[in-house]
């Protein structure tokens, strides 16, 4: 699989996006990382931060390779719809706590449904319309 490849799954296309994972440590070089856009609409980048044109982005919400300045700079350079928090799986209590004023805040800055989905909670993502060639 690399970056721009395009497979359906369950009537839904998918495409991979990015190819290299955020840098981790400065003594090694990024190993491969592939993130996806589904159906045009949902961006789950992976271990990076890549920026493509996506409505609703899964977006990383703690990483050790990421910092809060780097979560806030990513949500205001994607402009999201939409971004729910996933990749907290390391955090405490207070870290969840810290997270969720981030993300509150940047909602508030974006104008946009940003937050950290509870254990259990879904929501419902609309697909896009496209146009199709009927030639």
């Amino acid at each position: 699989m690399h970056d721009g490849d395009v497979f359906s799954v369950a009537g839904l296309e998918v495409q991979a996006v990015g190819d290299k994972h955020h840098r981790s440590h400065p003594d090694f070089p990024p190993v491969d990382n592939i993130g996806f856009l589904v159906d045009g609409e949902v961006l789950h980048p992976g271990d990076a931060l890549t920026v493509v044109d996506a409505p609703t982005l899964l977006v990383p919400g703690q990483a050790p390779w990421m910092t809060v300045p780097d979560l806030i700079r990513y949500l205001r350079q994607m402009a999201p719809r939409r971004a729910y928090a996933v990749h907290d799986g390391l955090l405490n209590r207070w870290g969840l706590e810290v997270l969720d004023g981030v993300l509150r805040s940047e909602a508030e800055h974006l104008h946009a449904d940003i937050r950290r989905l509870q254990s259990g909670e879904c929501v419902s993502v609309q697909r896009r319309a496209r146009l199709r060639d009927v030639s």
